[in-house]
């Protein structure tokens, strides 16, 4: 998200450089698929990273919770 951030700041430095007349041609064009590319990807993979650390997390098969003492049953 941080990335992502940057990248809006960065591409809304690249407009205004455009419609100043101070980018030079094609530089604007190649900035903004780049930050728009890497961004959406940086995202994809943290939700990707999210998914499998739950499934690893899963997958170890431990209880939900800790029983911390076991209490001796009263049978009859």
């Amino acid at each position: 998200m941080i990335f992502f951030g940057f990248s809006v700041l960065l591409g809304a430095h690249t407009l205004y450089m455009k419609w100043t007349g101070m980018a030079i041609t094609g530089f604007t064009t190649v900035i903004l698929l780049l930050l728009i590319i890497g961004s959406s990807l940086m995202i994809g993979l943290g939700i990707i990273g999210e998914y499998l650390a739950r499934i690893y997390d899963e997958v170890k098969h431990r209880p939900r919770y800790i029983v911390s003492q076991e209490f001796p049953s009263k049978k009859p």
